[in-house]
């Protein structure tokens, strides 16, 4: 009679384990996959060559013009700016000057290679449709060049 219920007893720890490996097993599974779709949501903008364009455009107006604003980021070093220059004709940027005003030699650096090849990823595109991301291995000077958009967006809004 002891044996049986030594047994019975051991059986039940063993059901008991094994459902709370076949839970735990559910909660990896559970985790990866809200991963993966957490990984796919944020890869729902596209990005070609440092250039995110949102699927969801916005259709704000702008107005036609020239407009400059220090865009700001932070490096290891500290604040840096850029001076960005854009032109807008009917929502897209028809010119684009960027002036770097790093103070770091590493700023510089990275500054220098954003100016020499950003051009090719602004010129002809909507507006509301850039945000760089890294731009010839610069990826801290984009976001100073998205910061002066901004700027420009709120100063050039219709309305």
């Amino acid at each position: 009679m002891e044996r049986l219920v030594i047994e019975n007893y051991m059986g039940d720890n063993n059901q008991k384990r094994a459902h709370r490996e076949f839970i735990i097993g559910i909660l990896i599974v559970a985790v990866v996959f809200g991963l993966i779709v957490y990984k796919i949501k944020g890869e729902s903008n596209t990005s070609i060559l440092g250039v995110t364009t949102t699927q969801t455009m916005q259709n704000v107006a702008y107005k036609d013009g020239t407009y400059e604003v220090k865009g700001n980021y932070t490096s290891p070093g500290g604040p840096e700016e850029i001076d960005v220059k854009l032109t807008l004709t009917h929502n897209l940027i028809t010119d684009a000057t960027v002036v770097s005003e790093a103070t770091r030699s590493m700023s510089q650096k990275f500054q220098g290679e954003f100016v020499d090849n950003y051009k090719p990823l602004v010129i002809g595109k909507n507006i509301n449709e850039v945000i760089l991301t890294k731009v010839s291995g610069s990826s801290l000077t984009p976001k100073g060049f998205n910061d002066a958009v901004e700027k420009i967006k709120q100063q050039a809004k219709v309305g």
